[in-house]
C-alpha cells in the first residue's frame, strides 16, 4: 500500500528532539509542548510512516533500529526546511532593513547559540537601545557571497577553509578541538591522548559544510589516519546523543562540547592542542555603517585579538 507522507514538520522535528534526550518530561519541556500531545504527534508519525520509532518504558525511551535508519534524513530534511526558512528570513531582513533604519542583520554560521551571541546582543542593546540589532544563521558557503554583495557588513564565523585574506577579523572566541568519549572508553579517564589513539575508533562527524568538520578531518590526517566515519552530516546534539550510547568518538570544540554535554560522556584534550575560534568579520577596505561600525567597536572592546 502506497503511503503519503504529510505530516506537520513540526512532528519530525519533534522526533529528532526526542532522539536527542530520550525523555518524553525533557523533550516536552524543552520544546514547550505537553507529554500527552508529544506522545500523539510521536504516535502519529509512527502511524503514517508504519514504523515503531522508539522502544519506550515508565520513564524513558530509546530509538528502534528503524529510528535510527531515518534519524539522518529526516535530520537532512530538517537542515533543508532550515534553507527555505533561512531564504525567507533573508528576503524578510532586506526589507526590513529598508524600512527601518539604523539597525544591523549580522550573519552567523549555525549553531552560534553555544557562543552566547543572544547575551552579547542584549547587552549591546542595552548599551544602544536605538539600534536593531539581529543575527540569522546561514550555511557557511553563502556567507562570504553576502558579505562581498554588500547583503550583510558583518558575519560570526569560523575561519574559512578558503581563506580569511579579504576580511578584517576579531577573534571573539578562541577554544580548543577536544576527542568526545562514552564513560565506557578504554582511554575516558587519561588528562589528554594523543589523536592518533584513536585512528581504530568509529568517528562521528559534524556536517561537511559546517568549517569544524573541515578542521576535523585535516586533524585526523596529520595524525596518519583517515577516519573511520559511521555517521555524517549531523548537529553537535545528535553526535553528543550516539557517543553517549556508545556509537562511537567524536572531535568537537570545547564550547560544543560544553553546551550539549551528555551525562555519559568525557571530553579529553588532545594533543598536541589544537585551537579554532569564532571570529567577527567585516570585508577589507570597505567603510561600515554608523551602526554596523558602532557594534565593530562594542566587540574589539572585549576581543582577544584584531586580526587585520
Amino acid at each position: 500500500m502506497r503511503r503519503y507522507l504529510m505530516s506537520n514538520i513540526r512532528y519530525y522535528e519533534e522526533f529528532a528532539a526526542l532522539s536527542h534526550y530520550l525523555s518524553f518530561s525533557r523533550t516536552s519541556e524543552e520544546l514547550c509542548v505537553s507529554q500527552s500531545a508529544l506522545s500523539k504527534h510521536i504516535a502519529a508519525l509512527e502511524q503514517e510512516l508504519g514504523l515503531t520509532l522508539f522502544i519506550r518504558n515508565s520513564k524513558n525511551c530509546a530509538l528502534s533500529e528503524a529510528g535510527y535508519q531515518i534519524l539522518p534524513y529526516v535530520e537532512k530534511m530538517l537542515e533543508a526546511h532550515r534553507s527555505i526558512e533561512q531564504i525567507s528570513r533573508e528576503q524578510y531582513l532586506k526589507k526590513e532593513q529598508a524600512r527601518k533604519n539604523p539597525q544591523i542583520c549580522i550573519a552567523s554560521c549555525p549553531l552560534i547559540g553555544a557562543y552566547k551571541i543572544a547575551d552579547l546582543m542584549a547587552r549591546f542593546s542595552s548599551l544602544h537601545p536605538e539600534i536593531a540589532v539581529g543575527t540569522s544563521e546561514f550555511e557557511p558557503g553563502v556567507i562570504p557571497k553576502m558579505l562581498d554583495s554588500g547583503d550583510v557588513e558583518l558575519a560570526f564565523v569560523r575561519p574559512f577553509r578558503s581563506g580569511m585574506s579579504a576580511y578584517d577579523a576579531i577573534e571573539f572566541v578562541r577554544e580548543d578541538i577536544i576527542a568526545v568519549l562514552p564513560k565506557s572508553h578504554p582511554l575516558s579517564r587519561e588528562t589528554s591522548i594523543p589523536l592518533s589513539a584513536l585512528r581504530n575508533d568509529p568517528m562521528i562527524l559534524i556536517g561537511e559544510q559546517a568549517e569544524l568538520h573541515y578542521v576535523c578531518m585535516q586533524l585526523c590526517l596529520k595524525a596518519g589516519f583517515t577516519p573511520a566515519s559511521r555517521f555524517n552530516g549531523l548537529r553537535p546534539d545528535n553526535i553528543m546523543a550516539l557517543v553517549s550510547l556508545n556509537m562511537g568518538v567524536a572531535l568537537l570544540s570545547q564550547n560544543f562540547y560544553e553546551y550539549y554535554k551528555r551525562e555519559n560522556t568525557v571530553g579529553v584534550p588532545i594533543t598536541p592542542t589544537v585551537s579554532t575560534s569564532i571570529r567577527l568579520i567585516r570585508k577589507k577596505g570597505r567603510k561600515l555603517s554608523r551602526p554596523a561600525q558602532i557594534f565593530w567597536d562594542f566587540i574589539n572592546q572585549d576581543s582577544q585579538k584584531t586580526i587585520k
